[in-house]
């Protein structure tokens, strides 16, 4: 099955080329996560069937969403999630806003590892919620969750701890032995445990992504919710949808009411569509995708290594992003992202994008064809002559 890439995304009003500099084609734009080619055919009959019927209507999930789900988990993850513990939701950032508008109330702490992908922290910050940062620790190229600081951070106002499996923007994955630190801690401190796991199709050689359900002997008595989606996989972060896996039968009844005091009860018509397809049909294509992106942060990950250095870039446990340093240059933030953008026409994100834990460093985006990789590789070299 063809990976078919489309690296010329001008004038569709693409969120990544409208970061800055609005769309001007003489820049590359490797910041925001999502990829530069086109889903599985599948997914696009799918869509093409509702287009030439030409109705788009109010829409329903498909019968049997949920065992979609649940068998995705157990096929890919040896996780045994039951068809009842999964709900719908439009985007995992809805259902992480609702997670907290939900269980947590105003005043309350949650902690959240930093760097951190925006929404993570927006979602305690919005809600009149306390953020406490635990800063991931950096030891010999590996970022790390601090246990120790942790423990300091945990009192009697804390309610909620917000983990990114694999992490975003550093590329870890999360070995057993973290989950059960995190699991453990969380069960210590009352602490309700949020997991964004929307990158875990995407996990490198010599590491395994573990949702989190499968540290519990018995989810149902646990304060624990899972959230993933096939739209990262597939690149069709637009079609909105995501999927909350929630154990607890009494928290899922609370979730329940708030999915409906939102309003949200239909899914995009384009994505009720493409949902058993997405599920069943795409693993040749997914494989394909994926060994193309290793190969890209790879190639990016030598490059940098031998041409440049000076900057700090190792391959990534998962997630199709590069997590680069560059605090042995000495440059500031705005000195650095002045270099990239002024001389090198590269719109990466900077990392305070994702707090000041991220100050130093800059995410790329691998998830591209190899041709643009490399044209990517070539920009950034050219910066430093």
């Amino acid at each position: 099955m063809e990976v078919r890439y489309v690296t010329d995304r001008h004038d569709t009003l693409c969120a990544k080329y409208r970061q800055d500099y609005r769309d001007n084609p003489d820049y590359l734009y490797c910041g925001v996560a999502d990829m530069d080619l086109a889903p599985p055919e599948p997914v696009l009959e799918a869509m093409k069937r509702r287009l030439d019927h030409g109705v788009f209507g109010y829409t329903e999930l498909p019968d049997g969403y949920e065992k979609l789900v649940s068998d995705w988990m157990r096929e890919q993850y040896h996780c045994e999630v039951k068809q009842e513990w999964v709900l719908f939701s439009p985007r995992i950032n809805m259902a992480l806003n609702m997670a907290v508008d939900t269980f947590t109330e105003p005043g309350d702490s949650i902690i959240v590892n930093t760097p951190a992908y925006p929404a993570l922290t927006g979602a305690v910050e919005k809600w009149g919620r306390n953020l406490k940062e635990s800063p991931l620790l950096l030891k010999n190229g590996r970022f790390t969750i601090d246990f120790d600081g942790l423990e300091r951070l945990a009192d009697q106002k804390t309610r909620a701890y917000i983990l990114c499996n694999p992490h975003n923007p550093t590329g870890r994955v999360w070995t057993d032995e973290e989950l059960s630190g995190v699991t453990a801690f969380c069960k210590r401190h009352n602490l309700l445990l949020l997991s964004d796991d929307i990158h875990g199709d995407f996990v490198w050689p010599g590491h395994v992504y573990k949702p989190l359900l499968t540290m519990y002997h018995n989810p149902e008595q646990e304060k624990v919710i899972v959230f993933n989606s096939l739209t990262k996989t597939l690149n069709i972060p637009g079609l909105i949808f995501s999927s909350i896996i929630l154990p607890n039968p009494e928290m899922r009844r609370a979730m329940e009411e708030t999915i409906d005091r939102w309003g949200l009860h239909n899914p995009n018509v384009f994505a009720a569509d493409i949902l058993k397809p997405a599920y069943r049909e795409c693993g040749e294509w997914v494989d394909r995708m994926r060994a193309q992106v290793y190969e890209n942060i790879k190639t990016a990950q030598e490059f940098i290594n031998r041409e440049l250095p000076w900057l700090d870039a190792y391959v990534p446990d998962g997630t199709y992003l590069m997590w680069i340093g560059y605090g042995r240059t000495g440059l500031s933030e705005e000195d650095m992202r002045r270099l990239l953008e002024e001389k090198g026409h590269l719109i990466p994100l900077m990392g305070t994008h994702f707090k000041e834990a991220g100050r130093g460093w800059f995410r790329l985006n691998m998830g591209t064809s190899g041709e643009q990789v490399n044209k990517i590789l070539e920009r950034l070299a050219l910066c430093w002559t």
